[in-house]
């Protein structure tokens, strides 16, 4: 029952390590996300910017509309060009702004987990499974699933100290050219990088597990095979202690009824029976 036990445990645990492979390329896929949105935001932006420049170079004479008395005079004009910019830009500015902050919440969630998860694989303590469910995980079972989870531990750290760059900063920081070129480029080119080495690291850590439930279930086998073979020959015993009981209490009643005849064999007499009126009702004789 232990040993099933622990093999039943094996196969959560083994299921957490193939998630922590999963949130890793997650996580390495919402970085490379977070700064192509912020690069198109910029591209976007400079494009608004383009199209408000060619049609702040009309002349009054370039357009009819223009030339009405609605917008005669420059400052009217200005102002004109400014509420177009100024509207499409907050526009722009409020789409890519949501899809940069829920990239970063769903980056917060997968760090979270990973970290967690990570720092619980090498040195134990509480995580969630697939579930969603809390778990208590043993330190790593054998020294190779430790190796692999320092050197994941080694790759991690630095990507993640970047990524908490990110996770604490408000998104629209990163709405500029300087923020793009430096923090998010930093992330992303370390994260294309290193996701194939991450990735193969927790696959081997996940074969390692695998293989240590299998030892766990060869045991589980041999138990099982040796209590089947420990019962029937305990069967056996008890078949042959039985036997030898019977064996011995025939013997008995033989040697009883050998000395019996013997003795009556030796006898010469007889015996009758009278009722109460000495009546003779039974007689019954015996001789050698």
């Amino acid at each position: 029952f232990y040993v099933a036990g622990q093999i039943g445990r094996d196969t959560e645990i083994i299921d957490i390590a193939g998630r922590q492979r999963t949130l890793s390329q997650r996580v390495t896929r919402a970085i490379i996300e977070f700064e192509l949105l912020a690069v198109k935001q910029l591209i976007d932006t400079a494009d608004t910017l383009d199209a408000a420049n060619d049609l702040s170079q009309y002349s009054e004479g370039d357009d009819p509309l223009l030339n009405s008395a609605e917008f005669k005079g420059k400052a009217l004009f200005d102002h004109f060009n400014t509420e177009i910019l100024s509207e499409e830009q907050i526009e722009l500015d409020n789409f890519y702004l949501n899809k940069l902050e829920d990239l970063r919440v769903e980056l917060q969630d997968q760090v979270a987990t990973f970290d967690w998860t990570l720092d619980s694989f090498i040195n134990g303590g509480k995580t969630t499974d697939t579930a969603g469910n809390s778990i208590y995980l043993d330190p790593a079972p054998t020294e190779l699933a430790l190796e692999k989870l320092r050197e994941t531990e080694a790759i991690w750290r630095y990507f993640k100290e970047r990524i908490d760059i990110i996770m604490t900063r408000g998104a629209d920081s990163f709405l500029n050219r300087g923020e793009i070129d430096g923090t998010l480029s930093e992330a992303s080119e370390y994260a294309q990088k290193n996701k194939l080495r991450i990735l193969n690291v927790m696959n081997e850590l996940t074969q390692e597990l695998t293989r240590n439930a299998a030892k766990k279930a060869t045991t589980l086998r041999i138990i099982q095979f040796a209590g089947i073979a420990g019962a029937l020959i305990f069967f056996l015993i008890i078949m042959y202690y039985i036997i030898l009981r019977f064996r011995s209490a025939d013997q008995k009643l033989d040697l009883a009824k050998r000395e019996t005849d013997e003795i009556m064999s030796n006898v010469s007499g007889g015996l009758f029976l009278l009722d109460e009126d000495l009546i003779l009702s039974l007689i019954h004789i015996w001789r050698c």
